[in-house]
């Protein structure tokens, strides 16, 4: 805090004061009813953070505190945290988060929380605050809460969908082992946007074996539409292969800078998750560039070729 600033200035015993290292070890009540009145809402010279970012904070304080008292809320406040690892590994394209890779995989191990310490979750707050922030705003779904916990009777319920650790799990899991192994034939013609014949889905079945079960390889078919697509939104497409899928698209005429821009996000897409929705079109980033859809940039005939180009990249994981 600038002692300069004249909102600031009425307040400088106190500021002076607490700018000390020593002032804090022996802070009581009195102390800190002076700074929530006088000092907490005076302007200071530090750049605003993101609210991502402080909410991260304050997610990871309140699992360390409950770290420490051995709280149940711990479990509830833990899931949060790996949840939001796994929302960052499919943004791994992304330098800063591909940085990290290594830690954000382990975060959402039941390993890594077997013999967790604090340092260890200081470790995550520091090294992810930021990257929270990089998170498509479609898929920030983590609810912060900050309510006491009730504890009734205790009373023993089986909860049959949850014993295998859930669909969710098993997507982590896949997709820690299939980037792990992408240099397998089968994966790696799904990374790079190659034809996969009958054979090479029963590869895939096999390979999705090692870390799932029946019930999770029979919803892979149901809800995702096959082993081949499932594999691609796990590994994602690669940046050359994105890239020359789209410029089919491009090369066909003189574009401006705002459609290749816009096309940069579409390829930016798939190199992250695989395949990309037409969907999104009309959700961010692309609504930051054309509001009302790529009607905005392009012809409908564009748009018509555009989406054509994006099913052909998709329909490369079916089966022949």
């Amino acid at each position: 805090m600038s002692l300069d600033n004249f909102m600031v200035r009425p307040h400088r015993r106190l500021i002076e004061q607490f700018r000390e290292p020593l002032a804090w070890d022996g802070i009581d009540t009195v102390d800190l009813a002076a700074l929530v009145h006088e000092v907490a809402g005076l302007p200071s010279d530090l750049s605003n953070e993101r609210e991502e970012a402080k909410r991260f904070d304050l997610l990871m304080l309140n699992l360390q505190l409950a770290f420490l008292k051995t709280e149940l809320s711990f479990v509830r406040l833990q899931a949060q945290g790996r949840a939001i690892a796994g929302l960052l590994e499919e943004q791994s394209s992304i330098p800063l988060v591909h940085q990290q890779m290594e830690l954000i995989a382990d975060v959402q191990t039941d390993e890594w929380w077997q013999g967790v310490t604090l340092v260890m979750l200081e470790r995550i707050r520091t090294r992810l605050r930021v990257l929270v922030g990089l998170l498509p705003k479609g898929k920030r779904r983590i609810v912060h809460t900050d309510f006491a916990d009730t504890i009734g009777d205790g009373v023993e319920v089986l909860l049959s969908a949850f014993t295998s650790g859930g669909f969710e799990r098993f997507k982590a899991k896949a997709r820690t082992y299939v980037r792990e192994h992408r240099g397998e034939m089968a994966i790696k013609k799904i990374h790079m946007n190659w034809p996969i014949t009958p054979d090479d889905v029963e590869e895939l079945k096999r390979v999705l074996m090692e870390v799932g079960t029946d019930s999770d390889l029979e919803r892979v078919k149901t809800e995702v539409g096959g082993f081949g697509l499932f594999v691609r939104t796990l590994i994602g497409l690669d940046l050359s292969a994105a890239q020359e899928a789209l410029s089919v698209f491009l090369d066909q005429k003189r574009y401006n800078v705002k459609q290749i821009h816009y096309v940069g996000l579409v390829v930016q897409e798939l190199t992250a998750n695989g395949v990309v929705d037409a969907r999104r079109f009309y959700d961010p980033p692309y609504t930051d560039i054309a509001p009302s859809g790529p009607e905005h940039l392009f012809s409908e005939g564009e748009v018509i070729e555009l989406i054509g180009v994006l099913n052909r990249v998709r329909d490369t994981t079916a089966a022949a």
